[in-house]
């Protein structure tokens, strides 16, 4: 349990340092975040569909993920495309 403990540590400093193009420990092993979260995408997809739930955005996720890219990402180019504008549009 307590090796358990400093995975997650490790893991969470692992993700604030380096978002999707990290490594997380996982068991003991090193496995790059992107594929992580790709295992992860695919076991809830058969999830929902064994309830019978339309898995929606998923494939949002996946994109994001296979470019390591993030909402924060994507919200920082965003603002940097706009910098130079007087106003801002909503």
């Amino acid at each position: 349990m307590e090796q358990e403990g400093k995975e997650i540590e490790i893991n969470r400093i692992e993700a604030i340092r380096k978002s999707l193009k990290g490594n997380f420990i996982w068991r003991g092993k090193s496995i790059a975040v992107h594929q992580y979260l790709m295992e992860c995408i695919e076991k809830a997809e058969k999830g929902l569909k064994a309830l019978d739930v339309m898995p929606r955005y998923l494939h949002i996720l996946r994109r994001r993920i296979r470019r390591r890219k993030t909402s924060a990402d994507i919200l920082k180019r965003w603002f940097e495309r706009r910098e130079g504008e007087m106003e801002e549009k909503i």
